[in-house]
């Protein structure tokens, strides 16, 4: 003879005569199982809100009754034992130092490809500059066309030319125009070597002036020729200084 419960309770089970009345009360025949779902205000019955038993309201998850005993979801029909707790309740609680770490890198710091840490051995680059000198154009000067020659002590890569000029007040109209391209170890960095440049193109004020060019190794010379319209009358002049800002490379 098979018996049923309406309940599970700590394990308990009601008496034959009570299973009857609470058939009887709930309407169900002999043998009829239901579950909670189909007992309007099952949950508001034994003091729940909404939503079942402390939120717990998905058949397949347990929920807590009123002592907070873990049970499988209440169910109508045969008894079947409390229910083994969730696997998050049997895990023994650990303080978050003992938590087990990801394992720690050993020595120092990986730097990136080509940087190095401050003080220590090894090639580096410092932003800087340096000359190209300087020219003057008077009366005695027999050349429109005079070169610049520099020569870098150390490893030099040029990133933007800046040109002056200073003319005095008769030889305002006189034009000023870079003739022999920047050269590079007798590499010229222009494309066009043979057509000249207006100094104004790198003039301090010119934006967009970055250049990419050749590095110039130690005692590799770095040239630059300057030529004006015409040569300046008596008294008057024309003067031309030049410089590079890049990278020293050390």
């Amino acid at each position: 003879m098979q018996t049923h419960t309406i309940i599970q309770q700590r394990g308990s089970r009601p008496t034959p005569r009570e299973t009857a009345i609470l058939r009887s009360l709930m309407g169900m025949q002999p043998g009829q199982i239901a579950t909670r779902e189909s007992v309007e205000g099952w949950d508001e019955m034994q003091g729940y809100p909404d939503g079942g038993a402390y939120g717990y309201d998905v058949v397949g998850y347990p929920g807590y009754d009123t002592v907070g005993t873990w049970y499988k979801p209440w169910t109508w029909g045969q008894h079947s034992g409390p229910a083994a707790p969730p696997p998050a309740a049997m895990m023994p609680f650990r303080p978050p130092m003992m938590m087990p770490q990801p394992p720690r890198p050993i020595g120092p710091p990986t730097l990136p490809t080509g940087a190095y840490q401050a003080l220590q051995s090894g090639p580096r680059r410092l932003l800087s500059y340096m000359g190209l000198g300087s020219l003057s154009w008077t009366n005695s000067t027999t050349e429109t066309e005079l070169p610049m020659v520099a020569e870098p002590q150390a490893a030099f890569r040029g990133r933007r030319l800046v040109i002056a000029q200073a003319k005095s007040e008769g030889a305002v109209g006189i034009l000023a125009v870079v003739s022999d391209p920047l050269t590079v170890s007798g590499m010229p960095q222009t494309p066009a070597p043979n057509v000249d440049a207006p100094v104004e193109m790198f003039e301090a004020s010119t934006t967009y002036s970055m250049l990419d060019l050749q590095i110039a190794t130690s005692a590799t010379q770095i040239t630059l020729g300057i030529s004006v319209s015409s040569i300046p009358t008596s008294g008057e002049t024309v003067n031309v200084s030049a410089g590079l800002y890049g990278e020293w490379l050390r």
